[in-house]
């Protein structure tokens, strides 16, 4: 199982994408949201790791601080995303690694290439998400700003 769940994942994570182009563009989003509806178990949820949440500013989801904040369904996800991404120029994630983490859960490494509107200084991230899969289908994604941080919730750091 852990294999088919490497590979829904790699559908989910196609290659590099400007995820601000494509939540700002409304014939993008409904391409990117079409691609990757399928992918998205109905219980799906998004979880903001609080490292995540400084770098978002207030994503408007109610969490008390330094806990993780948790929205549901792919309307949660591109609100939080779309609002706050409209500041950037560019947000282009690059997954460079897919490590099966356990049966139902893949970790994927990330490479973010940010470009602010204001400034267009290029800011580079080395984030991660940690995707537990049910059903076939991805049922929560945690997004983690610290690789470090991913890798311990996956359990594959001491």
């Amino acid at each position: 199982m852990s294999q088919e769940n490497v590979e829904v994942a790699r559908r989910f994570y196609p290659g590099p994408i400007d995820v601000a182009a494509a939540l700002a563009d409304r014939d993008a989003l409904a391409t990117v949201r079409a691609a990757f509806e399928p992918l998205m178990h109905p219980d799906f949820e998004t979880v903001i790791d609080p490292g995540y949440q400084m770098m978002l500013g207030d994503p408007g989801m109610d969490a008390p601080p330094g806990s993780p904040s948790i929205s549901y369904g792919i309307d949660g996800f591109v609100s939080i995303f779309r609002e706050w991404l409209s500041a950037w120029e560019t947000w282009v994630v690059t997954p460079t690694d897919f490590i099966d983490a356990d049966e139902n859960r893949v970790l994927v490494m990330l490479d973010i290439r940010a470009r602010s509107k204001t400034h267009q200084v290029e800011m580079p991230v080395e984030a991660a998400n940690l995707l537990t899969i049910k059903d076939g289908r991805i049922a929560r994604i945690e997004l983690f700003f610290e690789r470090g941080q991913a890798l311990e919730a996956a359990g594959l750091r001491e």
